[in-house]
């Protein structure tokens, strides 16, 4: 009788296993997909839709390839002033840095001239 018990037991906790793997994937595919459309909205300076996704669980810090942030990606994609600012504004940590050791202001000033995006990211402005 305890063998059946405890076989009982251990079914039980490995499905329970099962369904929380399978919850934590698709929570970890809405968080990649948030986080997609959060730099796609960068791209294109859609500065309405950075709140949305954000209070939807985009990412503001979250490292995307080669450890780039989104404020990092529009740096370098020289977005426009107001998207700099939204996403500063949203809580954007202007001081990480990427697999290189470069923050977003030295992105920006290696990879475009844009001179709002560099002064509202530079030294000064920490």
């Amino acid at each position: 009788m305890k063998k059946c018990h405890l076989s009982i037991i251990l079914i039980t906790l490995f499905c329970n296993q099962s369904v929380l793997a399978k919850e934590q994937t698709e929570s970890s595919k809405e968080q990649t997909e948030l986080n997609q459309q959060l730099h796609d909205a960068i791209l294109i300076n859609s500065v309405d839709e950075l709140a949305g996704l954000v209070n939807r669980g985009a990412g503001i810090n979250n490292e995307y390839r080669n450890k780039w942030t989104p404020l990092m990606f529009g740096a370098f994609n020289c977005s426009s002033e107001e998207t700099i600012k939204e996403l500063l504004l949203l809580g954007s940590d202007r001081s990480l840095k990427d697999v290189d050791g470069q923050t977003a202001y030295m992105i920006a000033k290696e990879a475009n001239e844009c001179p709002e995006i560099l002064y509202l990211l530079g030294p000064a402005q920490n």
